[in-house]
């Protein structure tokens, strides 16, 4: 079946959510694209009008032969917009959602499905969001799944109609109780449209957040206690007692019971110094890829640059950490031009000509370059590495495949390559997706910080709303 998602709005809250259902109803064998203009809308069976802000003229929906809205209210009750918050606000804990057949007048065309979510009255924005995002996946892929058999119900009773939010809608007032506006609390969003009071005739902005309490389980069967550099430390130490540490070798020649540690430096340049450190601490050597093109850190900016040059100070290799993806490439003959503009590069900025690389997010094509160099550089992914020596990694934060301590004690790899995510390790016991949220934070603070350093050191204004700094 061809079927589309239009989303109109780039920034929703939705888009991850329409992602999910793509690819859930890909892997069901239909042809499914997720658009962001009512222009681009294809051919097709069903195309899913989901989170959109616009009304979508009769032109468009006749290119498909059903088109399907979700609406966050029990229709033709609760028309218009931000169902969901209002019906909170008005101390609802029960959502009926609608699944139903767009039409040219808003939200009245026949339905199909009628589904009720039920909250406990703690939820906040994000879990709201999150729980009608999951609904809404359910609720489409059960009427693909039943299409044959659908059949609309024209919609019955009183309508009545919800008003756009506006800035006036967020305010709280300053003489009533939190527990009295508890509610208004909770469809805060926190970012785009956290709620305010005013007080001696100044706005104040207010953001919440719940603690979140730790699954002890989650934490135990992942080993989130594993990844801190304390712990980092102590694992070095174990492996020292038993292996040999060595570069990465053109004739792959090594000796009995040798750990290539490999460093992808994907998330903190700062966190992968401080391993540097410890590891130059106990006298054993890396090998640190840096990344030309990636999303977290500028390896040219100037602070990161001294980093990892300190990083080769202290005694470690660096290598050149590869994405195939920037440079889309997709076949073997490409890979030698690509993987030589960046290596010209690298060692243009670092003053190092790089012996090594390995690739970033490896993907079938990348896991199929096997050859033992690429332009002059050794490739760590070639047949050797891959078939004969043992591996263990921490990718996404967690042992992938064996738990390094037990590998480590086991000792029966005679040489073992161990790959180390720098932003998976912290000082503090956190999940994995925490400790990368921890590394922006970081890095964040770290900006706003060196902004206003730089405009103190040039004598310049540093203007906000009050003023003055």
């Amino acid at each position: 079946m061809k079927i589309s998602i239009l989303t109109d709005n780039k920034n929703s809250w939705f888009i991850p959510f329409g992602h999910k259902l793509i690819n859930a109803l890909v892997d069901n064998g239909h042809e499914a694209v997720y658009v962001n203009s009512k222009k681009d809308i294809p051919d097709g069976e069903v195309c899913f009008l989901l989170s959109c802000s616009n009304i979508i003229q009769k032109v468009f929906l006749k290119r498909n032969r059903h088109n399907i809205v979700v609406h966050a209210s029990d229709l033709p009750n609760g028309k218009g917009f931000s169902p969901l918050q209002w019906q909170v606000l008005q101390g609802k804990n029960d959502i009926i959602l609608t699944l139903f057949e767009a039409v040219e007048n808003v939200d009245a065309g026949p339905f199909y499905i009628k589904k009720t979510i039920h909250f406990r009255g703690d939820e906040l924005y994000d879990e709201l969001r999150y729980s009608l995002g999951i609904n809404i996946i359910e609720m489409c892929i059960n009427y693909i799944n039943s299409y044959e058999s659908m059949v609309g119900i024209q919609q019955n009773g009183e309508e009545s109609f919800y008003s756009k939010r506006s800035f006036e809608d967020d305010k709280i007032d300053v003489n009533k109780t939190i527990a009295e506006q508890f509610n208004h609390l909770r469809i805060s969003d926190n970012e785009n449209h956290p709620v305010w009071f005013n007080f001696n005739n100044c706005n104040y902005f207010i953001k919440i957040y719940k603690e979140i309490k730790q699954n002890e389980s989650v934490n135990n069967s992942y080993r989130f206690y594993d990844f801190t550099l304390k712990n980092y430390s102590r694992l070095l130490a174990i492996a020292k007692e038993i292996y040999s540490f060595s570069f990465f070798l053109g004739n792959r020649e090594y000796t009995e019971k040798t750990i290539l540690l490999r460093h992808d430096i994907e998330f903190s340049v700062p966190i992968a110094l401080q391993m540097a450190k410890i590891e130059n601490s106990l006298g054993i050597k890396a090998t640190y890829f840096i990344q030309l093109h990636g999303d977290f850190y500028n390896g040219l900016e100037a602070q990161t640059h001294k980093q990892i040059k300190e990083i080769k100070s202290l005694g470690h290799q660096i290598a050149l950490h590869f994405d195939a993806h920037f440079w889309d490439v997709s076949k073997e003959e490409e890979l030698e031009k690509y993987l030589q503009i960046d290596k010209d590069t690298f060692e243009k900025y670092f003053g190092i000509e790089p012996q090594v690389f390995s690739f970033h997010n490896n993907n079938t094509f990348t896991m199929s370059c096997i050859k033992a160099t690429y332009a002059g550089m050794i490739n760590v992914y070639e047949n050797k590495y891959k078939n004969e020596f043992g591996y263990c990694a921490d990718s996404t934060g967690y042992w992938r495949y064996e738990v390094l301590e037990n590998r480590l004690k086991e000792a029966e790899d005679r040489v073992l390559q161990v790959l180390i995510h720098d932003g998976m390790w912290q000082n503090e016991v956190l999940p994995p997706r925490r400790r990368v949220y921890k590394v922006i934070d970081d890095h964040a603070a770290y900006m706003k910080t060196s902004y206003d350093e730089t405009l103190i050191k040039f004598g310049a204004k540093n203007i906000d709303w009050e003023g003055e700094v």
